[in-house]
């Protein structure tokens, strides 16, 4: 009985392994409208084409190359059926069902290795021992592919297979395989050299070639997720640039202008007439008094940034509370400073917006010495949790795919200096905390 149920998964089972094979790289697939009636449609028409032309076209058929056709037209229809079922191009559906089809071959081999193994060990055909290594085998198999493969491209949702050259030569060693695959373990049987230490060779060789092909695929597409992460962060460098630059220019203007005017109004101010008059000098004096504190942190483009978030905070009714040495920043470059506390600045504010209790308002920022480090910290209430996943906060906003890019970005500036980056939240209170060496 047992023996039956090994050849039948091995066997005519085949389109039962490569179906299961598709369960390691679930977390990856995104449903398209009515997914669970196109997938359950999918699976019995390839079920019941698998059963129905399996002993035509492979168990009846001596001719190897004429058989391999059969596992080849079920690629390609299991292609067709990923595209079907699940959303983005013809490429992703090409790269997910190469991912499954290679992942069968591992769980094959692997099972074949077993059964290698067990025979040499003098454990008899037929015994329980053959299901139960083959069922755990697919277990270790799919445990494998998921934690070294698809968890590195679990959190990135907008990963896309465009790697054209890379996927058709792919698809073609993969048709390779199949062909010589049946060639050789055809030519094994007649030959009654089953269970040799050729027949191992021939095993190990196409496990290797399984991993070797399964993580060039998913290297690459991750490597190019990251390359686009990059070259996105950098376009958003060359904007944080351009406007600091120009912000820098108006604030010099702004100096000019303040102390102008601040004189004038000191000259005004004897001169007032009457309580109303010198009660409107009084205050201009005062307004003017507080862009001046505002830009004396000991780092000259730590001042632009706060007074940039200064003037943002007092239009939308947030309070902006700073602590700051910035003379522990100088070794950074401008444009760093510049990205790293705007974007820390404006996930802080952007949190506060929906918030209508005045004294929840309010954004404080530190920035101090602590041992041989610059600590840099960032509070602002919260009204829920925030989901830290892998380190980073989650962005709340509806467009995940389009967000996320200025954490991204801080954390490369952190990870250029050599500092550390966490987030934390505690009691509705969420935290930024940078620890940057001196």
């Amino acid at each position: 009985m047992w023996e039956n149920i090994v050849t039948f998964f091995t066997a005519d089972g085949f389109i039962y392994e490569l179906l299961l094979s598709f369960l390691p790289i679930a977390p990856l697939l995104r449903m398209r409208k009515w997914a669970a009636l196109r997938i359950t449609g999918c699976a019995l028409a390839l079920i019941l084409l698998a059963c129905a032309t399996y002993p035509y076209c492979v168990e009846q058929n001596p001719e190897p190359f004429s058989a391999s056709l059969w596992y080849v037209a079920l690629a390609v229809l299991t292609f067709g059926a990923v595209w079907l079922c699940f959303e983005g191009d013809v490429w992703n559906a090409l790269f997910f069902a190469m991912s499954a089809y290679v992942i069968q071959h591992l769980h094959y081999r692997f099972s074949m290795l077993w059964e290698f193994v067990l025979h040499r060990c003098g454990v008899p055909a037929g015994n329980w021992l053959y299901v139960f290594t083959y069922f755990l085998g697919m277990l270790a198999v799919f445990t494998f592919c998921y934690f070294f493969f698809t968890r590195r491209l679990k959190e990135e949702k907008n990963f896309r297979a465009n790697n054209i050259k890379l996927l058709l030569s792919t698809m073609l060693i993969i048709l390779v395989l199949i062909i010589l695959n049946l060639f050789t373990e055809r030519e094994l049987e007649n030959e009654e050299m089953e269970f040799t230490y050729l027949h191992l060779f021939h095993i190990l060789f196409g496990l290797v070639c399984g991993f070797v092909l399964l993580d060039s695929l998913y290297t690459n597409v991750y490597n190019r997720k990251l390359e686009e992460d990059i070259r996105i962060i950098q376009l958003l460098w060359q904007s944080d640039r351009r406007q600091y630059e120009m912000f820098r220019q108006n604030l010099d203007t702004m100096n000019i202008k303040y102390h102008d005017l601040k004189h004038q109004l000191g000259l005004m101010q004897g001169s007032a007439n009457g309580k109303a008059g010198e009660k409107w000098v009084n205050e201009a004096l005062d307004s003017l008094n507080i862009v001046g504190m505002m830009q004396k942190t000991g780092n000259d483009t730590l001042d632009v940034v706060l007074v940039q978030k200064h003037m943002q905070c007092d239009a939308l009714g947030i309070e902006l509370v700073t602590i700051v040495d910035g003379s522990l920043l100088n070794k950074l470059d401008d444009v760093d400073i510049y990205s790293l506390f705007g974007n820390a600045l404006d996930n802080a504010i952007e949190c506060l917006k929906g918030i209508e209790d005045g004294e929840k308002r309010t954004v404080t920022l530190t920035v101090r010495k602590v041992g041989e480090m610059a600590k840099i910290q960032v509070e602002n209430y919260t009204p829920s949790p925030v989901e830290i996943v892998n380190g980073f906060p989650q962005t709340t906003k509806q467009d995940k795919l389009s967000h996320g890019y200025g954490v991204k970005s801080m954390a490369y500036i952190v990870e250029k200096y050599g500092g550390i980056m966490n987030f934390e939240v505690s009691d509705h209170t969420f935290i930024l905390d940078i620890m940057l060496p001196l």
